[in-house]
C-alpha cells in the first residue's frame, strides 16, 4: 500500500510522513464529540480506558475479542472456510 501511495499520491516529505504516522498512532475517537459516546461504550466493553485508548488500541482489542469467539453456527463457519 505504501508503494502505491508513493507511486500515485502527492509526494510527501519524510517530515510529513512522520507527522501523519504520529497523528494516526495517537488518534482517539474520545476527542471527537460526534463519536465519543459510542467510543466510550465500546472501549469499556473491552476493558479499555476510553480516556487513554487510541483508535488502534480499540480496533486491536475488538479484533481479538471478535475472532476469539467461535462461529455462531456451522453456517457461519462454512462461510469462513469458503473464503
Amino acid at each position: 500500500m505504501v508503494r502505491w501511495v508513493d507511486s500515485y499520491g502527492r509526494p510527501k516529505t519524510e517530515e510529513e510522513k512522520a507527522k501523519w504516522a504520529e497523528t494516526v498512532k495517537t488518534n482517539s475517537y474520545y476527542n471527537d464529540p460526534a463519536k465519543r459516546e459510542n467510543f466510550i461504550a465500546e472501549t469499556q466493553k473491552l476493558g479499555l480506558d476510553p480516556a487513554t485508548a487510541t483508535l488502534f488500541n480499540w480496533l486491536e482489542a475488538d479484533d481479538k475479542a471478535s475472532f476469539a469467539r467461535p462461529p455462531k453456527s456451522w453456517g457461519d463457519f462454512s462461510l469462513l472456510v469458503s473464503l
